[in-house]
Parts: structure tokens; C-alpha cells; sequence
């Protein structure tokens, strides 16, 4: 009761003073808003944002519900290589989950069961309340995973969006993993050279080489080609999952696009050929703390790839070279307009510290907020760009991929193309 109270004392004022600065205006009827009617902050915070979204049925419908297989299989994913650990640890915890309830219990592990003729009572009931605490607060990692994990399972959802359940997960693998390293090889003990870790150790090498062995590949594919600094124009666009995924951008990598990804591509395939086989070595040796490290040091070294990569794809990532194109061109009075919703060009707006217009903005982020009487008349259709193309100040015009055709009709001839940036152009509407 006392951290829900103070859970309710540092977040209820915030959320009370917006519900009474933003409340409903007109006569808002059903989810979708309309100009002069729309819901206010309360409706549209926990009733469209949460309990709407959580049955599908959220305004704007911009987003989805991966399938059942998807979104478990994304857990594992983002969680590797320490997810080839679970079975071990699931088996380990279906076995001791009598002495584990029992330790849960606060009448359980009590002193008594720690004394002997070698500890005084004061040392046994130091142990009696660690053994209580640690399994209490398995049970609370247990259940705080546990409830984020089903939730989404049934929620439209992202695999992302389970991330915070990651942290009470790998705390539990990683105490797990330390227990089992410490168990006695006799008995009925899950221990370090028990076939459930050095299975998972196996299984951790074969994959290694697996993806070293593709990504070798698409080095020796890309091997003639001139570095490319602008991945976005190597990649294939394929869509899978529409981009919902946080990882469908992979899916779009081609041989060719391995030009802008030698570095970090070289990297991680070196890495994962000798890391997981070192690791099963050393395993196998019974050098279980080190095996342990080499997968941890070949988890980290993969990351640092990954950001070498991740930075490699800035251009599709971010439009900021096109902002440092506005900032260079335009004097103070030129207006900054972006076709479609400010999320596509979220960064020039950003770094160029300008308003922008939005036409057929009213797409997904900013539509609830477009409809309040106060909102800035910022919202623009095609027919108000094509009145004011070419007309007063001077323009600079975002486009992203998906509307370079629509745009290039609707002002052709018109259009005066400054840069391209990946899929992104940058127009003007006068020779400079």
C-alpha cells in the first residue's frame, strides 16, 4: 500500500494539471476526432493510448499485433546469446520449486535449520534472512517479467516493447548460471558440465559459425565494390512486416550494401567464429568461469559491431545532412515545410530549430493535438501547397520515400531538387 500511495503522490498532480489544462472541446462523439471536437487529455492518455490500444482499437490504427510465434521468437532474439541458458535455468527452477516456495514462506528457513555446534545464533539467522530475501526477490523478478511478457503477449504489441522485462530476466539467468556453476557434479544437481549448459554451449558455436559464415559472404559479394557512404541507396526496401519489426531493416540488406558495412561486418563475423567455439572449449575443459566470460567478452565485442553498424545507417536513420542543408541556405524568413507526418522528418525540425508546415499531416502523431481550437495553423493540404509554391518566402520542402511520385506530380516543373539523402529528398521552390 505505501508504494502505491507514493507512486500515486509523484505521479497523479502531473496527470490531474494536464487532464484540467486539456480538457474535452465541442461535443466529441466515438474515438476519431474532428476539427473542433475532440477528446482531451484524459480520454485520450488512458482511455485511446492504453485501454484502446491494448484491445486494437486505438485511433489512428498505425500500428499492429505480431503473430503468436513472432513476438516469443523476438524475445529470444533480443535476449541471445543468454536465451540459449533458459532451458537450463527453467529446468533448474521446475526442480527446486518446492524449496524455493518453501524459502518464500516467512515462516520457512528459520533459524533453527542454520544452527550448529561451528555458528553462533546471530550467524544463523544472518543466512536464514538471505536465503528468505533471495528467494523473495526471485519471486518478484519472477512476476515482474512474467506480467510484462503476457501482457504484450495479448496486447497489440512490439518485440520491443518487452525490453524492461529483460533486466529481471538476465538477473535471474545470471544467478541461476551461478548456482549451477557451483553445484556438486553428484546428485540430481543441474551442474557446470551438466549437458543443459554444454548442449547450450554447442548450440552457441554452431550458430557462430553459421553467421560468421553469411556474413563472410556478403563480404565477398560487396569485395569490388566502392565504399558507400549513404547505405540508404544499396538497400532493397522489401517491407518485411510492413517495418513493424525493429529489426525489418535487416531484412533489406544486399550484397552490394555490405560496401558501407565491411568494418563492422569483419568485426562481428571474427567474432562470432572464435568466441562461441572458444567458450564451448573451455567448457568442455572444465574451465566453466572462463567459458562464462568468452560468451559475455563475444556478446559485448558483437555490440560494439553493431553500433559501428548502426552508426553506418545514420543516412536512413536521420535526416540532420539535410538540416545542416537548411540551416546553410536559409535566411530567417524562408518557412521549412514537410510532406506528411513529422515523425518522417522529426530530426530536421530538430536540428534546423525551425516550425515546420505539415501537409496531410494529420496522419498518425500529431492528428489529436491538429484538432484543438488553439492548435497552431500549421496543417496543410496538397491544394494549399500548390497555392503557395513559388509564392512569398522561400520554401524548403521534406519529402520521404513514399510520396517523391504523388509530390513530383503535384508541383511538376516546380520543383527545384536541392539534395537526396537515402530515400529523402530536399526541394525548393526557387533557383537559389
Amino acid at each position: 500500500m505505501s508504494g502505491i500511495l507514493l507512486f500515486l503522490a509523484i505521479a497523479a498532480p502531473w496527470h490531474i494539471l494536464a487532464g484540467l489544462r486539456n480538457p474535452d472541446h465541442g461535443n466529441p462523439v466515438g474515438t476519431i476526432p474532428t476539427p473542433g471536437h475532440v477528446h482531451g487529455f484524459l480520454y485520450f492518455y488512458f482511455i485511446n493510448e492504453h485501454v484502446l490500444r491494448f484491445l486494437g482499437k486505438r485511433y489512428p490504427h498505425d500500428y499492429n499485433k505480431q503473430p503468436f510465434w513472432v513476438f516469443w521468437l523476438g524475445q529470444l532474439v533480443w535476449l541471445f546469446p543468454w536465451s540459449l541458458y533458459f532451458p537450463a535455468v527453467l529446468r533448474r527452477a521446475w526442480r527446486n520449486r518446492r524449496l524455493a516456495w518453501a524459502d518464500v514462506r516467512y515462516d520457512a528457513s528459520n533459524t533453527l535449520h542454520f544452527l550448529d555446534a561451528r555458528s553462533t545464533a546471530y550467524e544463523a539467522a544472518s543466512i536464514a534472512a538471505r536465503v528468505r530475501f533471495r528467494a523473495r526477490t526471485g519471486l518478484l523478478l519472477s512476476l515482474y517479467a512474467a506480467f510484462i511478457l503476457l501482457f504484450f503477449a495479448i496486447s497489440t504489441n512490439q518485440e520491443y516493447y518487452t525490453w524492461p522485462a529483460y533486466f529481471p530476466l538476465l538477473i535471474l539467468t545470471a544467478g541461476s548460471l551461478g548456482a549451477i556453476e557451483e553445484a556438486p557434479e553428484a546428485g540430481r544437481w543441474i551442474n557446470a558440465k551438466s549437458k543443459w549448459i554444454t548442449g547450450a554451449h554447442a548450440v552457441f558455436a554452431v550458430m557462430g559459425v553459421a553467421v560468421a559464415a553469411l556474413l563472410v559472404g556478403g563480404l565477398w559479394t560487396s569485395r569490388h565494390l566502392p565504399y558507400v557512404s549513404d547505405i540508404g541507396t544499396l538497400v532493397a526496401h522489401r517491407g518485411v512486416g510492413d517495418y513493424s519489426l525493429a529489426t525489418s531493416s535487416f531484412f533489406d540488406l544486399t550484397g552490394q550494401s555490405f560496401a558501407a558495412l565491411r568494418l563492422p561486418a569483419a568485426l562481428a563475423a571474427v567474432t562470432l567464429l572464435v568466441g562461441p567455439l572458444v567458450a564451448w572449449t573451455l567448457r568442455k575443459r572444465g574451465h566453466s568461469f572462463e567459458s562464462t566470460v568468452s560468451v559475455a567478452f563475444t556478446a559485448a565485442v558483437f555490440l560494439i559491431a553493431a553500433h559501428i553498424a548502426f552508426v553506418r545507417f545514420e543516412p536512413m536513420l536521420s535526416s540532420r545532412a539535410i538540416a545542416t542543408t537548411v540551416n546553410r541556405l536559409a535566411s530567417p524568413g524562408d518557412e521549412l515545410v514537410l510532406y506528411g507526418d513529422q515523425s518522417y522528418g522529426s530530426s530536421v525540425i530538430f536540428y534546423t530549430h525551425r516550425q515546420a508546415l505539415l501537409v496531410n499531416g494529420r496522419a498518425s502523431s500529431m492528428i489529436w493535438g491538429s484538432y484543438y481550437p488553439d492548435a497552431p495553423h500549421i496543417f496543410l493540404e496538397d491544394s494549399d501547397l500548390v497555392s503557395r509554391w513559388g509564392t512569398g518566402p522561400r520554401k524548403f520542402l521534406f519529402v520521404a520515400g513514399d510520396y517523391h511520385d504523388h509530390v513530383e506530380s503535384l508541383l511538376n516543373g516546380r520543383l527545384y531538387k536541392l539534395q537526396v539523402l537515402s530515400d529523402k529528398t530536399l526541394y525548393t521552390d526557387r533557383p537559389l
